[in-house]
């Protein structure tokens, strides 16, 4: 488990809390050899920098010059101060429906003081305007200035030290650290001390999530036996992924979402990531995929883009792939954007429609197959495989209906042992993953007798309770939690 350091000035800054072998003074910090020399290594301490002066050349500014060189991890860090010292009170955006909010904290009065302690507040509904702030500045204790003129406006902000806290706000001060750091202040059950933490990133109000509530909780155990502790975090979360080792997205991705946020965030810490950020861009438009397939001549159906902002010469269109033919958007998951063209008559129409949704569009050859292939390809490993059966009497393995792209129903499965994959659809799942990157994918072909065709590469696969499980069991949840294990093993943190 990772060693947590609080830094404070001198140790009497400390005394109006309960002792602890964590908290060291800086002269102590400053003399202590853990971490030297392993800069390059990412140590695998944690430092909460609570010195008095945040201010260049300051106590605290040195704390965290000093545990950046170190390699340490530290709160704030040296971007973080300097961000705050060039701190613009009216360039800070306040959430849109705190105007309401701030007048039901402070129904009289033109102004008032308060405090935010690792982005949280006492009073529950200021919340979100605090975990804003801690995730722009990353100041521990902050001391912020509401002034009410047409409006309610923040008039300054500026850190505060522990020692000007009163009685009251060292109460809850100590809360919210205890909240922030979590097991690293906590007594872990049964002693266990895990030489790793991990964040699952989850999304409890996803439709359609990449693994269902029993999946993730075999992922949280099979972490337990590598020796990882495992926690569940959502997008509220993002200011905490300084106190992970190695984070693992299970939301649907897409670059202008906050899981790509996450993943660039958490790379910059130095944590081991799936998704990483470069799987992501990557994967999660259909666009790279079906240029990448071409140039590196890898099999796929015969593909056209076409742009709102060109004529599209519907003959060469037909010539081309025919009909029926594929229509999607580049973004899309689960089939959500997919559509069957029939006709000619029927092409402009939809993608007129598409096109208001995305200015380009990729048209395909339409190749119908009793089921498709997936193939789970880890660190270019297959390690699972499914055959995902098309919806009955249609022609794709999800059939959207209904008022929204998610009440939909889904064709019937099986999971198979990978040996018994055809060789070829195995090769070429596991070379489109190649120029991807190493992490988990979900590799989708089309097999029609000795031919197989790659139709995409997800960066974020379905893994279900009895579904992409059904034939290994927990064995592919401890197969992925130990490529987790090497990887952060071979970083140096332990």
């Amino acid at each position: 488990m990772s060693r947590l350091s609080v830094v404070v000035d001198d140790i009497s800054d400390w005394a109006d809390f309960y002792p602890s072998a964590d908290v060291i003074s800086l002269a102590q910090y400053l003399n202590d050899t853990v971490g030297q020399g392993s800069a390059n290594k990412k140590s695998r301490r944690r430092v909460i920098n609570l010195c008095r002066e945040y201010h260049y050349l300051g106590t605290g500014y040195y704390c965290s010059l000093l545990a950046e060189a170190r390699g340490e991890r530290v709160l704030p860090s040296l971007q973080a101060l300097g961000d705050f010292a060039r701190k613009n009170e009216k360039a800070f955006v306040m959430p849109a429906d705190y105007t309401d909010i701030l007048a039901e904290v402070c129904p009289e009065g033109e102004s008032f003081i308060t405090q935010f302690y690792f982005g949280r507040h006492e009073n529950t509904k200021l919340n979100k305007l605090g975990r804003q702030l801690f995730d722009t500045y990353g100041i521990p204790v902050l001391e912020v200035k509401f002034e009410k003129k047409r409006s309610w406006k923040i008039k300054s902000f500026d850190s505060i030290s522990i020692k000007d806290l009163t009685d009251a706000q060292k109460t809850v001060f100590a809360k919210a650290l205890d909240e922030f750091s979590g097991l690293l202040w906590r007594k872990p059950k049964k002693n266990w001390r895990p030489k790793f933490e991990m964040a699952i990133l989850i999304d409890p109000q996803e439709k359609m999530p990449p693994s269902d509530k029993d999946a993730l909780e075999k992922f949280v155990a099979a972490a337990k036996k590598h020796d990882i502790y495992a926690q569940f975090i959502t997008k509220a979360d993002y200011h905490r992924l300084a106190e992970f080792d190695a984070l693992f997205i299970r939301v649907t991705t897409a670059v202008n979402h906050y899981t790509y946020k996450f993943a660039r965030q958490a790379e910059q810490l130095g944590l081991v990531v799936i998704d990483d950020s470069t799987s992501i861009l990557r994967c999660t438009n259909k666009i790279y995929l079906a240029k990448m397939f071409e140039t590196l001549n890898l099999p796929a159906p015969k593909t056209m883009l076409l742009s709102s902002f060109e004529d599209i010469n519907l003959d060469e269109v037909e010539k081309s792939l025919g009909f029926p033919l594929i229509m999607k958007i580049p973004d899309g998951a689960f089939s959500v954007g997919v559509h069957k063209i029939d006709e000619k008559k029927d092409f402009m129409k939809i993608a007129t429609k598409l096109f208001k949704k995305s200015s380009f569009i990729i048209t395909q050859a339409f190749c119908y197959t009793e089921y498709d292939w997936r193939i789970g390809v880890l660190g270019g490993h297959p390690i699972y495989a499914c055959r995902y059966y098309m919806v009955k009497g249609h022609w794709a393995i999800y059939k959207h209906e209904g008022s929204t792209d998610f009440e939909s129903s889904s064709g019937g499965f099986d999971a198979i042992p990978t040996h018994e994959v055809p060789a070829k659809v195995l090769k070429v799942a596991v070379d489109a993953t190649k120029a991807i990157g190493n992490g988990l994918y979900g590799v989708d072909l089309k097999q029609r007798g000795d031919e197989v065709l790659l139709i995409e590469v997800n960066d974020n696969p379905s893994i279900d309770h009895q579904v992409e499980d059904a034939y290994l069991g927990d064995e592919l949840y401890m197969i992925i939690m130990d490529e987790f294990k090497q990887r952060l093993e071979a970083r140096g943190r332990g």
